[in-house]
Parts: C-alpha cells; sequence; structure tokens
C-alpha cells in the first residue's frame, strides 16, 4: 500500500510538471513555415509546426533552451522559464534562409546544379525579393536588382527594354524555364503580363552567354523559373489598385497534387484608363492599357509542357486621342499598339542523361504610331538536344544539337519580303573538378546563320573557393554574339518622328567579355548573416550597332561602328539579415561606356555612368505588421538633342525613385498592402516632348535637306520627337491591395 501511494504520487508530481505549455509561430520570409522542427536543447521533448506555421509544445521541465531547425535554414534558440505561469507565448519565431547551403540554379549548365558548385558566377532572386512594391509586370519588378535597369524608350508609348551593366536591351535573353521564349519582336512586350504568382526565383547571368543559348545572349542572360507544378495544392489572388487607376489582378493555382499529372495555372488581368496630364504637355503621362495574360504548365512524369496566352491593347498621346476615331489620323496624335502572343515551351526528360527541349511562339503586332502604320508578324520556332555525361571523378561534360527557326514579316519598306532565318548549332561544355576547392568550366559553340555563315562562341569559367564554403572566386572569359533584326528591337524608329537610314548591310556585333566575381558570407557578426558580392568587369564590341540620332535631326541613321567599343565597370552589393526578421540590401554599379570613331570618344545616349538599389524590410515583433522601403538611383544620362538650337538639356539628371509598402495581416491568409510608389514625386521636365502641342510638323519649316528652320513660331528648328525619354511620367501615387492565399 505504502508503495502504490509513493508511486501515485510521483505520477502526480510527474502530471503537474507536465502541464508547462510552451507555444509560438514560426515563419520564414514569404511566410508561415510547416514541418520545422521545435525541440528542448538537451532532451527528448519536441514537436513540429503546422501549415500556419503554429506549434504547442507540452513539457515538464521549468527552464531551458528551445531550439527551431529546419533543413535549408539556419537554426535559433531562444531561452525560457517558468516562474508563477504554466502557459509561454514565444511569439513569431522567423527562420532565415541558410546561403551557406546548395542553392540550385539552371541558367549556366542546362541543368539542376549549385549555385555554390557552379564556376559561372549566376545571380540567383527568390519571388520574395521583388515584393517591396506593386508590379505589374516582371519587366517592373526586376528593376530591384543590382546592375539591371529597364529603360523607357518612348515618351508616348512607354515601350522599354532591359539593360543588363549599361548594354543596350537588344543584348539581353529571356528565358522562361531555360527555353528561349522572349527575343525579337517580344522583346518589348514579352515580359509583360507574366504572372508574379507563377514565378518561383529568377537567375541572372551578366556576361556573354552565347556558348549555350546563341544570339541575343551578348550581353546577359534572365531565366524566369516558374513554380513547380502540383506540388503543393494552393490557390493564391493578388489585387491592387492605385491612384492612377491601375488595376492588377494576379491568380495562380497550383493542382494535381494527387495525380500522376500536375498542374500550375497562372492568370494576370491588368487595366488602366484613366488619362492624365499633370505636366501640361497635353500628352498622356502614363500609357493606357487593358492587358490578359493566361498561363499553364502541365507535368507528367519526365514530360513537361507550358504555354501562355498573351493580349494587349495600349495607347498613348494627345488627351483627346480615341483609338477608335483617331487612330492612323493626321488631326489627334496617338499611338495604338494591340499585341498577341502565344507561347509554349516543353521537356521530355529520357533519364538522367538525356532530354528534348523545344519551344515556340508567335507575335503579332499592330501598331499606329500617328499616321504611320506597323504591323509586324514574327513566329520563332526552337528544338535542342542534351547529353550529360561523366568522366573521372567528379567531372562532366554537356553537349547538345540545336535548331532555331525564325520568319519576320512586317508592312515597312524595310522588309522587302519575309525574311527566313535558319540557326542550327552545336555546343559542348565540359566540368572540371581540381582538388576539393576547384571548378574549371570549358565550352565552345558552333552555330551557322543563313546570312550570315559559320559562327564561334568560347567561353571559361574558373572557380575557387574556401574550405567552409563562405568565400568563393569567379573568373569568367567569354565571347557573345547578336544577329540585328532592327525593326524587333528599336521602337523609336517606329514613332514616324524621325526617317530611318540604313547606310549599310547590317553584320552582327560581336563582344569579349571577361569578369572577376568574389563573394564573402558572415555568419557570426551579432546574430546577422552578411554577404559581400562584389565584380569588375569589361567587355570590348566589334561590329557595334549604334542609333545615330545627332547627324541629322530628321533621321535616325543605322550602321555598324567601323571602330571598337568597350566598356568597363564594377558592382558591388551586400546583403544583410538580422535574426529578428529585420533585412537589408545595398548595391551599386559603376560603368563606363566608350564609343570610338575617327578618332573620336563619345558616349552612347541612353547610358548611365552609375546606377544603384535599395530595399529596407521591417517587420514587428509579432510579425503582423511590416514596413518595406525600397529604391533606385539612375545617374545621368546623355539623351537625343535634335540640334545645337535644342533648349532640352544634353543630360538626365540624378533619377530616385523611392517606394514605401505597408503590410498588415487581417486573417491567417490574407494580407493588406498599401503604401506610395515615388514617394519624391520624380518626374522628366515638362518639355521632354519637343513641339507636343504640333505632333505632326504642321508649322514647321524645312530647307531642301529636310532641316527644320529656326521661324518665328519655331525659334529652336525642333520638330515633334517623343524619343527624349529615361524614366515613367507617373509621379507619386498612393496604392491599396490584398493578397489571399489558400
Amino acid at each position: 500500500m505504502r508503495c502504490l501511494l509513493l508511486t501515485l504520487a510521483l505520477l502526480f508530481a510527474f502530471s503537474i510538471k507536465a502541464q508547462f505549455q510552451l507555444k509560438g509561430k514560426v515563419f520564414e520570409s514569404q511566410g508561415p513555415l510547416s514541418e520545422v522542427n521545435i525541440y528542448i536543447k538537451d532532451s527528448n521533448q519536441g514537436t513540429v509546426s503546422l501549415h500556419d506555421g503554429s506549434f504547442i509544445l507540452e513539457t515538464y521541465i521549468d527552464s531551458g533552451t528551445i531550439v527551431v531547425s529546419r533543413i535549408g535554414f539556419y537554426p535559433i534558440e531562444k531561452t525560457y522559464s517558468f516562474e508563477s505561469e504554466t502557459l509561454i507565448d514565444l511569439g513569431i519565431l522567423e527562420l532565415i534562409t541558410d546561403t551557406s547551403l546548395d542553392e540550385i540554379v539552371i541558367t549556366g549548365n542546362l541543368k539542376p546544379v549549385s549555385r555554390k558548385v557552379t564556376a559561372v558566377p549566376i545571380e540567383l532572386y527568390q519571388a520574395s525579393f521583388f515584393k517591396n512594391k506593386p508590379n505589374a509586370s516582371v519587366f517592373e519588378a526586376i528593376s530591384a536588382i543590382n546592375g539591371v535597369r529597364p529603360q523607357i524608350n518612348c515618351a508616348v508609348c512607354a515601350t522599354g527594354d532591359i539593360h543588363i551593366n549599361g548594354q543596350e536591351g537588344a543584348n539581353t535573353m529571356v528565358l522562361i524555364d531555360g527555353m528561349p521564349i522572349v527575343s525579337g519582336l517580344g522583346s518589348v512586350y514579352g515580359l509583360m503580363g507574366i504572372p508574379a504568382s507563377i514565378i518561383k526565383n529568377i537567375e541572372v547571368i551578366k556576361g556573354p552567354a552565347s556558348t549555350l543559348f546563341g544570339s541575343e545572349a551578348i550581353g546577359g542572360v534572365i531565366n524566369i523559373n516558374t513554380q513547380d507544378s502540383g506540388i503543393q495544392e494552393k490557390t493564391s489572388i493578388d489585387f491592387f489598385y492605385t491612384q492612377w487607376d491601375e488595376k492588377n489582378l494576379d491568380l495562380g493555382v497550383s493542382y494535381g497534387k494527387r495525380s500522376k499529372t500536375k498542374g500550375l495555372l497562372g492568370v494576370n488581368i491588368f487595366s488602366n484608363n484613366q488619362p492624365i496630364d499633370n505636366n501640361g504637355d497635353g500628352f498622356t503621362d502614363l500609357v493606357q492599357v487593358d492587358r490578359f495574360s493566361v498561363f499553364n504548365k502541365i507535368t507528367h512524369g519526365g514530360f513537361s509542357l507550358g504555354a501562355r496566352m498573351f493580349y494587349e491593347d495600349r495607347w498613348g498621346g494627345q488627351l483627346s486621342f480615341n483609338p477608335s476615331i483617331h487612330r492612323l489620323g493626321k488631326k489627334i496624335y496617338g499611338e495604338h499598339i494591340i499585341t498577341r502572343r502565344l507561347e509554349f515551351f516543353g521537356l521530355q526528360q529520357f533519364n538522367n542523361s538525356n532530354s528534348l527541349q523545344f519551344s515556340g511562339n508567335r507575335h503579332f503586332q499592330d501598331a499606329a504610331y500617328g499616321d504611320m502604320s506597323y504591323i509586324g508578324d514574327q513566329r520563332i520556332g526552337f528544338i535542342q538536344y542534351i547529353n550529360h555525361a561523366t568522366f573521372g571523378q567528379n567531372n562532366g561534360i554537356t553537349s547538345g544539337l540545336s535548331y532555331r527557326y525564325t520568319y519576320y514579316d512586317d508592312n515597312t519598306p524595310a522588309t522587302e519580303q519575309v525574311d527566313h532565318q535558319h540557326l542550327p548549332g552545336l555546343f559542348s561544355q565540359a566540368n572540371f573538378k581540381i582538388g576539393d576547392r576547384n571548378r574549371l568550366l570549358v565550352g565552345i559553340r558552333l552555330e551557322h546563320h543563313s546570312d550570315h555563315g559559320f559562327i564561334v562562341s568560347p567561353r571559361l569559367s574558373y572557380k575557387i573557393q574556401n574550405e567552409d564554403q563562405t568565400e568563393d572566386l569567379r573568373l569568367s572569359v567569354g565571347n557573345g554574339y547578336r544577329v540585328v533584326n532592327l525593326f524587333t528591337e528599336d521602337h523609336a524608329a517606329l514613332t514616324g518622328s524621325r526617317e530611318v537610314i540604313i547606310e549599310e548591310n547590317l553584320n552582327p556585333e560581336k563582344s569579349w567579355n571577361i569578369s572577376l566575381n568574389h563573394s564573402k558570407t558572415f555568419t557570426s557578426i551579432r546574430n546577422t548573416i552578411l554577404t559581400l558580392e562584389s565584380a569588375v568587369f569589361y567587355s570590348v564590341f566589334s561590329n557595334r550597332l549604334i542609333p545615330d540620332y545627332d547627324t541629322n535631326p530628321n533621321y535616325i541613321i543605322y550602321a555598324n561602328l567601323k571602330e571598337k567599343s568597350d566598356l568597363f565597370g564594377f558592382s558591388l552589393g551586400l546583403n544583410a539579415t538580422h535574426t529578428s526578421g529585420v533585412r537589408l540590401s545595398l548595391g551599386v554599379t559603376l560603368m563606363d561606356t566608350k564609343l570610338y570613331n575617327e578618332n573620336a570618344v563619345f558616349r552612347p545616349v541612353l547610358n548611365e555612368r552609375y546606377n544603384g538599389v535599395y530595399q529596407l524590410y521591417l517587420p514587428t515583433g509579432s510579425r503582423k505588421m511590416s514596413l518595406n522601403l525600397s529604391g533606385n538611383l539612375v545617374g545621368p544620362m546623355r539623351l537625343p538633342l535634335l540640334s545645337e538650337l535644342d533648349p532640352r538639356k544634353e543630360f538626365s539628371p540624378l533619377v530616385h525613385i523611392i517606394n514605401l509598402k505597408f503590410t498588415r495581416s487581417i486573417l491567417a491568409d490574407l494580407e493588406l498592402n498599401i503604401g506610395v510608389r515615388n514617394v519624391l514625386n520624380f518626374t522628366p521636365p515638362e518639355n521632354s516632348i519637343a513641339r507636343s502641342f504640333d505632333p505632326f510638323d504642321n508649322d514647321v519649316q524645312f530647307d531642301d535637306y529636310g532641316n527644320a528652320l529656326p521661324t518665328v513660331n519655331n525659334p529652336y528648328a525642333l520638330t515633334f520627337d517623343p524619343s527624349y525619354s529615361y524614366t515613367s511620367f507617373q509621379g507619386r501615387n498612393a496604392f491599396i491591395g490584398l493578397s489571399y492565399k489558400f
């Protein structure tokens, strides 16, 4: 009886101690984190977090240290001590991605490899990196990447391209899931309408990548990786509205988790139908757009197939312009562009070594630039067979055969007949592991262009890292080339304000580039993970195509540069993440581009000497509210003036765009966003569009050579010209948004 009473007393005492409870929620940068291990250090007591990140841990240990860990994240520890209470709420515990672990990239090797292992310098940006402000397109979102800058090329229709380290937008190749989808005529609008909800991450290679991707990869590659199909069944809805009447809706649905066939569906709808003219020049400050895009990707075993349909109707011009009435007229000026685009891409993975990739797209554009019509039709087909083989220990070789066909036709005088381009090619790239800390990559590509013959593109990359993989140095040397498709990439030639002059048959541009990249991660600086990245790069170009705005104000003259052009630059980036959830990123890129022609040296237009980016994320202790501050700086650029009499400034001022975003969690799955874009209300000068009051040059007098003459009504001898453009005319505007995931 005495033993029984003693046993009951011990059980009673144990049951009292076991009533202690620890609760909390585990988050990472993109939201709640499930299946996280939460346990008491030096004990066997623990639990895991649920789908909403919450957990409850029952214990009989009245004081100790909680360890929170999951693969892919840095573990955190938090002490606790029960006194009079029996429940302790630990609040929000935020885990930080472990940057020392492997980040998988595809772009530099045509197969998934560790970013730490590859000798190719690749930058990887997760989808959460771009959530600093509501973006209606990927084109706007990538402005957050150091050294990558969207450039607005037309003050009326707001067409643009993407510059990487100061190179022209036509030198940037854009991939979707590793497939060359966005190019040529589609390079201007191809990044519009990609639903943000389907983006998993974005990879960036700065510098030539023609060895793997051929033409158009002369300046760099941007690869948009979409979310994996059916990994988890979920639906996300994101909506925002701005005071400039911009309305954007993103829908993302992942389905088929329990089926052999899995899918990913994305829909984007954007509309802006409120003409605004705050600067009083008589023209819309923001292009008017109706856009619809739907994306679907399915996977079944080793086969995947994706497709996207895109439709856009946009116009800009005088406030009284009505596309249904004034299109192609000579009284009210407007630029009205209708775009229809269909894309598809697929992959058949036969085994671990062999695969077949294919893609195709058709881009049809019906545009009116004042009284000038442009109707363009482009069709591109691509197929590529890839083989991955291994030899020796940890060495491999990737080889392949590819074929690309391009069809192009338009209604301009420059295109007298349909252009058919055939581009078969073969490539091989070998990876060598030298010891435990060194990697060497050697590659070469041979292609035969139907108009320009054989083209060879080699490259070499070497990487060395320290023992714990927290520091590495990469040296890369490569060659790139680009076949010029004039009317598919330079819409300044289509505004009708200047006559296009092509002096000769245009040869492919070529470049040689050398870069040195250094990265260092510090993991023990006052609970802060700090990464420093720097790069020095130099490119020299031959046959560079430069539009000449200076020789004659009425012409754009296209010709290959007879002498060389070079680009020297340096970039520095810093990323810091504190265990409290505070994140800071800074980046600056310095560039010096020179064109050499007839013993003269000059800078190209729309080319800055420096640009910078920054982001600051500040969460509250409860994680229910956060502040995101982001900004872009672009240094002065030389702008295209009409003549020496032109009163507009030759160089743009420093552009500084600041954005603020406040986020508040209303429910477990519902988030409210409010904020302000362009806080400083920076806009170009009011006279950016020359003679905006006379867009058809009715009151301009010309001499026998087509040059404008100074008159009483036109003292500066100007003509209508919207090419003096370097940033958006959209001023300060507030926005509100909702994000719902279930």
